[in-house]
């Protein structure tokens, strides 16, 4: 099959990461040439006569009120990164093609998304959920699907689809320079007239080359529709990540801690060679006395953050006794996972407290998979014992009855469990259900039904509040000690209590608040 390349153009990728729109006026300034100059500017800039290479002052004689931000190299890269590792998504082969636009071959994954309309869609889509505006073009070479995405498309036109075989009409009319030309070779080729495409494709190849050299030669069989070479994706590198550190007898953690960022570094320059996040670790100790202390490391989600990973590789080695000193560190990636990313660029997504996957994966780590577990509802009588331990996504799922369309489903556990009490029982059931119920005196009204009154501690707590009864029976079996509860909800004091009654004697069973 033919390849077929995709090219999401970006015009204002530089600036909207910045927090502007195509519409805005403003620009992203460095120091060049003695002078502090516009390095990108906006389309809407573009239009007012800001050009690259102008100097500050220059912009903004020509527009007072234009806004500079200085050119943040580092973090622009980083960003355009991770939007090309999200576009692993749509095909294995990207790449990025000049500073605006991303390239991708999607002749193998069109079937993924129902033909190649629905790929470029779900392309222009992806870019847009990051903030940028697109025009996007696909056809059978990357400069051509780049020259048509950058000076092809009409006024409202998204994108465009270069039916195979017709990319030479579709260029035909766009000015030279939207094949990229060098400088040298576009001023030779205009001081012969050429000004469009179509103009070039009438030359002759050879002779073209013979006067221009090779890239004139290329563009005259681009401008035919003639795809031209592009280099293809790597292939799939699927040897172990497997880094290490020499240590001189290392026989405490702050010894081994030294050597850990060097080494860590080395390992997440090679993961993002081949664009994979880390999921699992395994950190080798060797010994000078022989053998191995061996800690799995878990991220909890795909990651590359060497802070995040510096500090759960702490976590996991901090405790670790040692039998004898280490001779070597050794850092092995036991799984991994794509590396799709988000652009910190665009949004602040400090966290204030620990993802809870993190602390999921760090907690197995340190307790084992056993000890991790959350509650799921168990088809048993007794409230206390109407629960059981599962894993943590099939718990929060079971938690939400499916036949309802009233429920969704919630990552907060919490919203979960209040989703349950407001749609799923037909009475309610407490946050906090104790794991043994706990003896209580209770004060009744007339007929010693309605409790009005508890004792907390030394002080009698007024019921101002309370609903009831509610009854539970079953578990006949159990001739010591039957199923036999009469429920109420009651309002104790600023809290809401769930009390029960057997025979006699009152209990509290659990909390709402």
């Amino acid at each position: 099959m033919n390849a077929r390349w995709l090219v999401v153009h970006l015009p204002a990728f530089r600036l909207e990461r910045c927090g502007f729109s195509a519409e805005d006026i403003a620009g992203l300034v460095a120091e060049e040439r003695n002078a502090l100059r516009v390095v990108a500017a906006t389309p809407a800039a573009w239009a007012e006569g800001i050009k690259p290479g102008v100097t500050a002052a220059e912009a903004r004689a020509l527009v007072p009120g234009i806004e500079l931000l200085p050119l943040d190299p580092d973090g622009e890269a980083a960003d355009r990164a991770e939007l090309l590792r999200a576009c692993g998504r749509l095909s294995d082969r990207t790449a990025t093609h000049g500073a605006d636009d991303l390239l991708l071959e999607i002749s193998r994954t069109t079937h993924l998304f129902g033909g190649e309309a629905g790929a470029v869609e779900a392309a222009v889509a992806l870019a847009a959920s990051f903030g940028h505006e697109t025009r996007a073009a696909l056809a059978d070479d990357p400069i051509g699907a780049a020259a048509v995405a950058r000076y092809g498309l009409h006024p409202g036109e998204p994108w465009r689809i270069v039916p195979r075989g017709a990319l030479a009409a579709h260029l035909a009319e766009l000015p030279l320079v939207a094949l990229g030309p060098s400088p040298v070779v576009h001023d030779a080729l205009r001081a012969v007239g050429i000004r469009r495409i179509g103009e070039l494709a009438a030359l002759d190849a050879a002779s073209v080359a013979g006067r221009w050299g090779e890239e004139a030669a290329r563009l005259v069989r681009l401008a035919r529709g003639e795809p031209t070479s592009h280099p293809a994706a790597p292939p799939v590198d699927d040897r172990p990540i497997v880094v290490s550190a020499p240590l001189a007898g290392a026989t405490a953690f702050q010894e081994i801690a030294f050597a850990l960022p060097g080494t860590l570094g080395q390992l997440l320059a090679e993961l993002a060679a081949r664009d994979l996040a880390v999921v699992q670790l395994r950190v080798v100790l060797r010994l000078e006395r022989g053998g191995m202390v061996a800690v799995p490391v878990r991220s909890g989600r795909p990651t590359r953050d060497p802070v995040r990973l510096t500090r759960l590789v702490h976590s996991r080695l901090e405790p670790v006794r040692l039998p004898s000193p280490v001779t070597e560190l050794v850092l092995e990636v036991a799984e991994t996972a794509p590396a799709l990313g988000w652009q910190p660029g665009l949004v602040d997504r400090t966290e204030a407290t620990e993802p809870l996957p993190e602390l999921l994966a760090r907690l197995a780590d340190a307790l084992g998979e056993a000890a991790l577990f959350a509650p799921g509802l168990a088809d048993r009588w007794r409230p206390e014992t109407s629960w059981e331990p599962r894993p943590f996504p099939v718990a929060r799922q079971a938690l939400v009855a499916p036949s309802s369309s009233s429920f969704r489903l919630v990552d907060d556990p919490v919203e979960a469990q209040a989703q349950w009490v407001r749609l799923a029982s037909p009475r309610p059931r407490p946050l906090l259900l104790l794991t043994t119920p706990k003896r209580l005196d209770v004060r009744t009204g007339p007929g010693g039904g309605v409790p009005v009154s508890a004792r907390l501690g030394d002080d009698w707590i007024a019921v101002t509040r309370v609903e009831g009864p509610e009854r539970l029976q079953g578990e006949w079996w159990r001739i010591d000690d039957p199923l036999d509860r009469e429920y109420w909800v009651a309002r104790v004091g600023s809290a809401t209590a769930w009390l029960y009654r057997h025979q006699v004697i009152w209990y509290l069973h659990g909390w709402f608040d």
